[in-house]
């Protein structure tokens, strides 16, 4: 062993060392030994240990000085330490010629203190090739430090007071010192991944081994619980142990530990879980105690080897974690619950191996005071109602493996929202009735004691019977025979209002309340029993009975009704597992923490211990995290309808006849083209086509036949057809993809044109040549199943790209059979593992597909890439140059709306965009690794940096908090900057509003960090506003309303200093600024027509801005579908929208193919179609009186919408006349007399049917 190296330093009596940490295992194993240890050896060594989890007093500062300097070694465990705290211990420890070691955490700051003999930090890093030390260093004196640094990493990790005493003695033996130490013994540490019982404290060489002395129980099923081996940053092992424990009685337990994060044999745990069960087979379930992805750490080197394992397994894969930085209490007070880093190690990263029910089930518990150290130590302490719910819950999914199918009892929820007859089993994308018909018959297939339906029969029933959540025009009587539930047992036995009884009173008065009751006696469930399946209906919110509540908190409690529906599964219909259908319900918005939920969090509490699964649309990551993450919800995604081209149809098609026309005269006969320009500018003029030359409307007519339109809705398990697979390979092969490019580009290439210069310059006829040689290549495809003949001329490079550019396409065509929607969701009602996909956009992103897989999100640290952050950058120039073109001036303030659905699906173009406003460039980073930027120099920018509000949904807050913390950082270097105010906007505000801050009392900390602050969005743990439920109650009068309800939902601050702060004035007078508002349309899926979170959210924040400001700012909508981002002025998009879809014969038809469920979608844009032109006065008034020619003046199209659902098309005639009395539509005398005509007609049938 290398002895001590510096003379310079006087032999001291005593060693000195000093140790700076944040493990508590550390902390607690260090102050026992020292506190016990013998009189001799205490008197020959002086012992300092720092806790720098947090920021220190500058009275513990002048001690971590005095003592660092007098220091002889120095261990450095940094995990976690704020970077303040990291710095200033930096500039400390820099000057000493101390050894020093760094044994935990991110070195990032400190590495160069690292000196252990030769040994430098580059050497431990690997920054060196195979860990070669740098070239002065002896190799051999070099390995001896390597081994000795090994050796105290050994020592530290796996802590106790064994390995702390005899790492002190193997310090002290390497310093040269002579303390009469006792023997110093190697680190007692797992070498491997194998059995260890904690409950024994000894490790096993084999399963047959363990078994000798923890006998296997043959009629039970096996519980495999994987953990850590070593007591880093805490000790878990009497956590573990205890939970152990507690399953044993009904299970047998197979414990497994680690000993390193990321140096994991998959193959030694693959036998251990194959192997390891009750007769030598498979383990029945794993509790996974490990955090980041399993067996790969943060990067996951080995997670495709570790997937592959758990398929094979089947075996559930449940994640109870272990809260190491925070206090029970700090826990239990917060709405956040997980801090950014907890919710990445511990919830987003195992989700991607497949974990399920992430609980937290142990926090930090503060012990002992160690006056001689002056030094708190914490450890781990149980929580204990959480334990008990994950064990009760492994409980549960045993049984669904053991149970006969025969016995299992299952409940299946759909949505009534908004509630009444109009709306039953609404969910996205899907035909709900035809998919729970589709499912029951798959259910008795597989052995479920169940009738079947079809999804007529069960609409019929459901209406037929009254199954409805506060119907209009149902009969208030409620059979005997109908699912009920006493008002007593509600009040006796609903955990929720036992703890929230109060607030319950006074929200939704005494129990039972005033809705779906039974003579204050019993509460209605809407639902149907067939054998073993309740097939029922989720509760109302309860805005829509009281609408006075839209106006109330947005955490308004669930009603006594609501509470009731989920107590009658659990404890009268006892359920073994529940199934929410479509995308999505209310449960998961409900009270309660925004992830690492609690027993007190409303969505927990009724949920409860059952099995959750969750039928999700594939391309909606952001709410499908949410209802996974609040509602411990195993999510089975579905895909989407076909998507198809919208083409012309009508009038529009007859315009681009004259159009032909036209192109045609102007080679054979330019004396008539004056006469067809006539022709076509009234032809234009009479559809509302604004349009100042012929080349404007060839371009929109060339984007409303290219744009993509659903072809009706999904039905679950039902796959594509040939033609609708091939038309979806299409849409693969051509999009822009940055690395293939795609099969237009490719041919344009043939043709010798440069296609990026077809798209910029919009050369509709060569862009339209192109398109016919895609399609013609695709039908070539679809009549022999084999991909074409490459063209002509290509080179070797582009037959490449064709070659790959086509299997990823026939990837894609093979991808939409949907069979594993419902085989995946027998296989998790059977309690088996369900492999996890990615949840997002599957044109972006083809590998979303198929369906049927348990829904994850991307890493979130990858966020933005740099084809999103390119992407965003465009768009902000395409916004900024539609400004100044109309206003010959940059913008002062860009306001603009970041959703987590855009985020998720683009991978952050909205964040692209704000950072381009700004003159924020991202730097190229390595996989997984944090985003880092760069500031660009105005000259480089040439342009002003422009000043942004930045509004978030909660979805974004939950999903992306890393995010929101870079921004911020980044708004207050921007507003650091030495910069002319002139040319540096964003500074200019921050200051102006620091000073109205500091005038008003605050101190220069909070003032500079609320100056700089630009992030507004709802409270903690709430999600949306209140502007859709007032559109949808009809509860405004005037329009100033819906911009204060979005203003008082999203008042609330994000900075450095704040999370979810209510900052009304200062929120305001930020608005005051804005020039212009803007939102991406990142999906196909949906026009800006298709969703009211364009209305609510878009609208809802241009018309704060026009309160605040006083004025109306600029209103774009950029879409960015096409392989050209496209930014416009709103009311462009809003009729493109309009005559792509709401118009359009064969979105249309598509639609009312679905009995009930489409008349149902249509009637929801017209309700969209009010709140956009109530919130941005961007609808015009001939749009109204289209629809109305199309669905109300159209005999035919009318008695179909009638004949389809009858309750929706009464609720759209209503919309339209409140259009017209709002004055949003100026109707002529005969369109509001055939509307009052058809709507009083329909009335009178409805009421004459109750």
């Amino acid at each position: 062993m290398t002895g001590y190296r510096f003379t310079s330093r006087k032999e001291a009596t005593r060693l000195k060392i000093v140790i700076f940490t944040t493990s508590h295992a550390a902390m607690k194993d260090l102050s026992l030994m020292y506190t016990n240890m013998e009189t001799s050896l205490r008197s020959r060594i002086a012992l300092s240990i720092f806790n720098i989890e947090g920021e220190l007093s500058e009275e513990e500062w002048e001690r971590v000085k005095a003592r660092a300097e007098e220091a002889e070694f120095i261990i450095h465990d940094p995990h976690g330490t704020p970077a303040q705290t990291l710095s200033r211990l930096h500039r400390i420890c820099a000057a000493l010629d101390t050894e020093q070691v760094i044994v935990g955490g991110n070195a990032e700051g400190i590495q160069e203190l690292f000196r252990l003999g030769s040994l430098r930090y580059d050497d431990i890093a690997g920054k060196h090739q195979h860990g070669k030390p740098h070239a002065s260093a002896d190799q051999a004196e070099c390995r001896e430090d390597l081994e000795c640094y090994r050796s105290l990493v050994e020592y530290w990790r796996h802590a106790g007071i064994h390995n702390m005493q005899h790492m002190l003695g193997y310090i002290a033996a390497r310093l040269g010192k002579k303390l009469d130490w006792p023997a110093v013994e190697p680190p007692a540490a797992l070498k491997a991944a194998g059995i260890y019982d904690p409950c024994l404290k000894r490790p096993f060489d084999s399963i047959e081994a363990y078994r000798l002395t923890v006998p296997v129980r043959k009629e039970l099923p096996t519980v495999a619980v994987l953990f850590m081996g070593y007591s880093y940053p805490l000790h878990t092992g009497d956590i573990v142990g205890s939970i152990i424990q507690d399953i044993r009685p009904f299970a047998n337990v197979l414990p497994v530990a680690f000993a390193s994060l990321v140096r994991v044999d998959p193959k030694r745990l693959k036998d251990l879980l194959m192997h390891g069960g009750t007769s030598g087979n498979k383990v029945d379930l794993i509790v996974n105690f490990v955090p980041f992805r399993l067996g790969a750490g943060p990067t996951g080197g080995k997670s495709e080897e570790m997937l592959s394992m758990l398929k094979e397994l089947e075996a559930p894969m449940l994640h109870p974690f272990f809260l190491t930085r925070r206090e029970r209490s700090d826990w239990e007070l917060s709405a956040q619950g997980l801090t950014p880093s907890e919710f990445l190690v511990q919830m987003m990263l195992p989700e991607l191996d497949g974990s399920i029910d992430t609980l937290p089930v142990a926090a930090l518990s503060t012990r002992d005071y160690d006056e001689e150290m002056q030094l708190h130590t914490k450890e781990l302490q149980l929580i204990e109602e959480r334990a008990h719910r994950l064990v009760s819950r492994i409980r549960r999914y045993l049984a669904l493996r053991s149970k006969p199918q025969s016995e299992k009892r299952i409940a299946i929820i759909g949505y009534n929202y908004p509630p009444g007859e109009g709306n039953l089993f609404q969910a996205s994308l899907l035909d709900t009735f035809e998919s729970i018909s589709r499912l029951t018959a798959a259910l008795k297939a597989h052995g479920y004691e169940t009738d079947t339906f079809t999804g007529a029969e069960l609409k019929e029933r459901f209406l037929r019977e009254g199954l409805i959540n506060s119907g209009d025009w149902a009969d208030e009587r409620w059979s005997e025979s109908l699912p009920r539930i006493s008002t007593d047992q509600y009040v006796k036995n609903n955990q929720v209002f036992a703890k929230r009884e109060d607030e319950l009173r006074e929200q939704w008065g005494e129990a039972p309340g005033s809705i779906m009751t039974i003579e204050n006696e019993a509460f209605k469930i809407p639902g149907l029993i067939s054998g073993n399946l309740f097939i029922g209906l989720q509760p109302s919110r309860g805005v829509h009975e009281n609408p006075e509540a839209a106006y109330h908190d947005k955490s308004l409690l669930p009603h006594h009704q609501y509470l009731a529906f989920y107590q009658y599964i659990r404890d009268e219909f006892k359920a073994d597992a529940i199934l929410h259908v479509g995308t999505h319900g209310t449960i998961e918005f409900m009270a309660g923490k925004e992830s690492g939920m609690s027993g007190d969090c409303v969505p927990d509490a009724m949920i409860s211990d059952l099995p959750h699964f969750y039928a999700y649309y594939v391309g909606n990551p952001s709410e499908a995290m949410i209802a996974k993450r609040r509602t411990h919800a195993v999510l089975l995604g579905y895909q989407s309808p076909p998507f198809t081209a919208s083409g012309l149809y009508g009038e529009y098609a007859a315009l681009e006849g004259l159009l032909h026309e036209y192109r045609e005269a102007e080679r054979l006969n330019p004396a008539r083209l004056p006469g067809l320009w006539r022709r076509l500018q009234e032809q234009a003029e009479a559809l509302s086509l604004e349009a100042d030359d012929l080349e404007q409307i060839e371009s929109e007519l060339y984007r409303m036949r290219r744009s993509l339109i659903p072809e009706g809705l999904h039905v679950l398990g039902e796959g594509y057809t040939h033609e609708q697979a091939a038309g979806h390979m299409r849409m693969i092969l051509s999009h822009d993809n940055r690395a293939l490019g795609s099969l237009q580009r490719i041919y344009a290439t043939t043709l010798g044109w440069d296609y990026d210069q077809l798209l910029d310059g919009q050369h509709i006829d060569k862009l339209r040549t192109v398109d016919e040689h895609v399609e013609q290549a695709v039908r070539s495809f679809m009549q022999t199943s084999s991909i074409p003949d490459a063209p002509g001329g290509l080179n070797e490079e582009l037959q490449a790209r064709w070659q790959e550019l086509w299997e990823k396409g026939m990837a894609a065509y093979h991808s939409t059979n949907a069979e594993q929607e419902i085989q995946q969701l027998l296989s998790a009602l059977d309690g088996k593992y369900v492999p996890v996909r990615l949840a997002g956009d599957y044109i972006r992103n083809p590998e979303v597909l198929p369906s049927g897989y348990n829904l994850v999100q991307f890493d979130p640290r990858a966020i933005p890439t740099q084809t999103a952050a390119s992407s965003g950058w465009k768009i902000a120039e395409n916004t900024l140059k539609l400004y100044y073109k109309s206003r010959h001036q940059y913008p002062d303030t860009t306001a603009l709306v970041m959703w987590g659905l855009e985020t998720s699906r683009t991978q952050g173009e909205t964040l692209g965009q704000i950072l381009a406003y700004l003159g924020v460039r991202i730097k190229e980073r390595g996989a997984m690794m944090p985003m880092a930027y760069e500031i660009v120099p105005l000259a480089e920018l040439n342009r002003p940096r422009l000043n942004v509000i930045v509004h978030i949904c909660g979805f974004f807050r939950d999903m992306f908090p890393e995010q929101m913390i870079m921004l911020h950082r980044i708004f207050q270097d921007i507003s650091e900057l030495d910069e002319p105010m002139d040319q540096n906007l964003f500074k200019r505000h921050s200051v102006k509003l620091y000073e109205q801050l500091r005038l008003a009392g605050a101190g220069h900390n909070e003032a500079w960090d609320l100056a700089c602050a630009r992030i507004y969005g709802p409270a903690e743990g709430e999600y949306g506003t209140s502007v859709t439920k007032l559109i949808e109650t009809k509860q405004w009068e005037d329009e100033s309303q819906l911009g204060e309800a979005f203003m008082s939902s999203l008042k609330h601050v994000y900075s450095s200093k704040y999370r979810g702060e209510d900052m009304y004035d200062l929120y305001k007078a930020n608005l005051a600024a804005v020039d212009i508002v803007s939102q991406i349309r990142s999906n196909h899926e949906h026009e800006v027509t298709d969703l009211d979170h364009y209305y609510e959210f878009f609208g809802g924040l241009a018309k704060s801005v026009e309160i605040a400001k006083g004025t109306k700012a600029a209103i774009y909508i950029t879409d960015s579908t096409g392989e050209r981002a496209l930014t416009e002025e709103v009311r462009k998009s809003v009729q493109r929208g309009v005559r792509t879809r709401l118009l359009n014969p064969k979105w249309m038809d598509g639609l009312l193919k679905h009995d009930y469920h489409g008349a149902q979608k249509i009637a929801d844009r017209i309700e969209n179609l009010l709140g956009l032109a109530a919130t941005t006065h961007e609808v015009d008034s001939w749009i109204f009186s289209a629809v109305h020619k199309e669905y109300v003046a159209d005999e035919q199209r009318s008695k179909q919408m009638r004949d389809n659902n009858r309750w929706a098309y009464h609720s759209m005639l209503e919309t339209l006349l409140e259009s017209h009395q709002r004055q949003y539509w100026q109707a002529s005398d005969e369109e509001l007399q055939m509307l009052h005509e058809r709507y009083l007609e329909l009335e009178g049938e409805l009421e004459s049917n109750e």
